[in-house]
């Protein structure tokens, strides 16, 4: 109901993507320190010592990937995070740099996280997933999948503003300081990381997240899922592969960023 048309970079290659095509064309693989990694074989529905790329290593099915959620001491299993468990961490590794879908509206989905808040307000978290992110200037911070959300904030049911995502750190906007097309809050995501702003221009630190009308526009309230019902939603390794650090190694999932961790961030 409140899902925000999305305005891409004229200049945008990595488009969002459905996260089961990013698990189809991905190994699921089990990182060892300083080490030779796993790939997991459903042929053998086991680990194996290999990065080969033959299918039985592709593809791997919800169940296995479900087992693979946090550890009992809350810990997460994505490698090079701050919060990783000491063993059993895991990634989904594409090859290369997936494009996603060029034409997603209607066909790619959001995923919606409602919370209820005290006071009558009430939060409506969507969830956008890309195949790639990559590192337009400076240091390298280039990953693979890439989640970002938006939150719009209701009270007694009429829209009063909107928390926008953008590299780990979210603003709130009143509705007075955001687009609209007359009938849905519009919001401009940057060229390559996706990150959600307000209006066009440059952002960031040293001005480099553009964003800019004349490209893609997504409306997301074409297909909206629930985020709660994902088969996906328990996986708690990476979505992508291992990179020198942890910025450039792929992000945890949405489930596990969800509201109300965003207040404690």
């Amino acid at each position: 109901m409140f899902a925000p048309k999305i305005l891409l970079h004229p200049q945008e290659k990595y488009f969002p993507m459905n996260p089961l095509d990013f698990i189809s064309i991905s190994r699921f693989r089990y990182h060892v320190e300083l080490g030779k990694d796993y790939g997991y074989n459903k042929v053998l529905n086991d680990w194996v010592k290999t990065d080969i790329k033959t299918p039985e290593y592709y593809d791997i099915s919800l169940p296995i990937l479900k087992k693979f959620g946090l550890n009992a001491d809350k810990t997460n299993r994505r490698p090079k995070d701050k919060n990783r468990g000491e063993n059993g961490n895991v990634f989904l590794q594409p090859d290369g740099k997936p494009e996603g879908d060029f034409n997603p509206t209607g066909k790619i989905p959001c995923y919606l996280f409602e919370l209820d808040a005290d006071n009558d307000y009430v939060f409506h978290q969507y969830w956008f997933f890309y195949g790639y992110n990559p590192s337009l200037v400076g240091i390298n911070l280039s990953h693979q999948g890439d989640w970002e959300d938006y939150t719009a904030v209701t009270k007694d049911g009429e829209l009063v503003g909107a928390i926008l995502a953008a590299h780990g750190k979210r603003t709130c906007y009143k509705l007075d300081q955001l687009e609209t097309d007359g009938k849905q809050l519009q919001v401009y995501a940057a060229l390559g990381t996706h990150a959600l702003y307000p209006h066009e221009g440059s952002f960031g630190k040293f001005g480099t997240d553009r964003a800019e009308k004349g490209g893609y526009v997504w409306d997301t309230s074409q297909n909206v899922e629930i985020l709660s019902q994902q088969g996906w939603r328990d996986y708690a390794g990476a979505w992508g592969e291992v990179g020198e650090l942890a910025a450039t190694t792929g992000p945890l999932g949405a489930w596990y960023k969800r509201i109300p961790s965003i207040f404690l961030s």
